[in-house]
């Protein structure tokens, strides 16, 4: 009863009147509640359709729905601390995390309100759960609080020197995950906006890996191991050498699968992933597939990351060849709920996979039944065409597969002059000569369908005319080239086969 006593009278005159929290029942005839439904059911696009609709008579509109907004902010900040952690879709270590977190936050109010005393039995609690999810950061100011009181106001030296020890490990594995984390994040930051000056990083990441190597077995955390890995990933990434950022991805993968229960499954996923895609560079299919299937145990279904899983899964069957596989999936994860809540920049790489499938379907490489046909959904391709890429956005080429099977297309049904046409937006996009960089695979592929028009759409005249870039194209391999596999949806060999299929002659 003494320690809910000491509770009572610490709260006791600070407690709120009432716990103001977004989504309880019994507020759903409020403004507020009408806002928070409509922009989770995304009825509400922007905010004067919201204040309209809220506030459809009155003169200050604009102001009175601006405070409703201040007001709905502080509401779900609110809420953020009642998050239930039991219900379904929180594995362990997001329980943990969430938990750990959620009381740090109830301990440093304790001790700021004078309750320090009461506080330490819930630090201790924390500390233990804190180093056995490895929150590292977490460990160390939890120790340097019970390092204070048991020295300095409880002079309980036992526990002190306990506690001093085992601040100085955390501090030191907190060092090195931050030294990981600045060198991660000095090698990302070149490539949030531009690829072009990756080649200039390689001195740089080598220095940056061959520091981090020397600390890896001595440092055994998830946050470490994804970090320093990342790190000595990038290495070879920067480098184009695709098996041996394989051969460090399958390293971090087996270490932090170690883990078990409580693993961090985004750090595994991201390993996973890079995985996937230097399989696909490689041309190793099967493995490849093992690791997509790996993947999928780790998501939930229908979740962002289910579906970057089925993104990366579709791209490895492109490759290989599997199309009528490939369909199977799309049409899968097209049907389920999660598909209508993907962000809008995910929508549109699934638009291009829409595409690709009925392009796949009119030059006869899939041949769907009328339920997929139906599942799929009616497809307008001239809706589809007149959707023009803005280029000057375009920084790392992404928008090249939009403006691809567009002209696929083009030429596939032989709209001969609209193709022409289109095709000087595409040479203005491309450099006037073949740099090895990383667009070098997908100009060698412009410069081979400008020499469509220019063989008059005849098939032996194009590919003798386009034979110099072909030959350039397959220099530069998938396995070798500077680019992601990501912005060839089919490789352009195969592609260009699609191509002279479809012209006459």
């Amino acid at each position: 009863m003494e320690d809910l006593k000491g509770l009572v009278q610490l709260v006791a005159g600070n407690a709120p009147k009432r716990i103001e929290i977004i989504g309880n029942p019994g507020n759903y005839s409020s403004k507020m509640q009408k806002l928070y439904e409509g922009i989770l059911s995304e009825r509400f696009i922007d905010d004067d359709e919201a204040a309209a609709h809220l506030y459809p008579a009155s003169k200050n509109q604009k102001a009175n729905f601006q405070k409703l907004k201040r007001r709905l902010h502080q509401r779900l900040l609110n809420t953020i601390l009642f998050i239930d952690t039991k219900q379904q879709g929180f594995n362990d270590y997001q329980k943990a995390y969430y938990d750990c977190y959620k009381e740090f936050a109830i301990f440093k109010v304790m001790i700021g309100r004078g309750g320090g005393y009461m506080a330490l039995p819930l630090a201790e609690k924390m500390l233990k759960k804190a180093i056995e999810y490895e929150f590292t950061d977490l460990s160390v100011n939890l120790l340097k609080e019970l390092r204070y009181y048991y020295g300095n106001l409880l002079g309980n030296q036992k526990k002190f020197h306990i506690y001093n020890d085992l601040l100085n490990k955390q501090t030191e594995i907190l060092r090195l995950e931050l030294l990981a984390e600045e060198y991660y994040l000095s090698l990302s930051s070149h490539f949030v906006k531009s690829r072009a000056s990756k080649i200039n990083l390689v001195e740089t990441a080598i220095s940056f890996s061959s520091i981090i190597a020397e600390y890896i077995g001595k440092v055994n955390t998830q946050r470490f191991i994804s970090l320093a890995y990342t790190v000595m990933a990038m290495r070879y990434q920067i480098a184009n050498d695709y098996a041996k950022t394989l051969e460090i991805c399958n390293q971090a993968i087996l270490l932090l699968k170690q883990k078990q229960k409580h693993i961090q499954k985004s750090y595994l996923l991201t390993f996973l992933i890079k995985a996937i895609s230097c399989n696909i560079q490689l041309g190793k299919y099967a493995a490849g597939e093992v690791a997509v299937n790996d993947c999928f145990s780790l998501p939930e279904k229908g979740d962002l990351n289910w579906y970057i899983v089925t993104d990366y899964q579709l791209l490895l069957y492109y490759h290989s060849g599997e199309y009528q596989k490939a369909l199977e999936v799309y049409v899968h994860a097209y049907s389920l709920p999660g598909f209508n809540r993907l962000p809008s920049h995910y929508k549109e790489q699934w638009a291009i996979h829409e595409a690709y499938f009925h392009y796949l379907i009119a030059i006869q490489k899939i041949s769907p039944s009328l339920k997929t046909l139906e599942d799929m959904g009616k497809f307008r391709l001239s809706k589809f065409l007149n959707e023009v890429p803005e280029f000057s956005k375009d920084k790392r080429g992404g928008n090249i597969s939009l403006l691809i099977i567009q002209l696929l297309f083009l030429v596939q049904q032989k709209k001969y002059e609209e193709f022409t046409d289109r095709l000087h937006a595409l040479e203005m996009y491309s450099h006037r000569y073949l740099r090895k960089d990383e667009t070098y695979r997908s100009n060698c592929f412009i410069h081979m369908m400008l020499q469509i028009p220019k063989g008059y759409f005849n098939k032996k005249a194009v590919g003798r005319r386009a034979a110099k870039y072909v030959g350039r194209l397959k220099e530069v391999p998938l396995e070798v080239a500077n680019q992601g596999g990501e912005i060839e949806f089919i490789p352009y060999e195969t592609l260009w086969g699609f191509v002279l299929s479809t012209l006459k002659g």
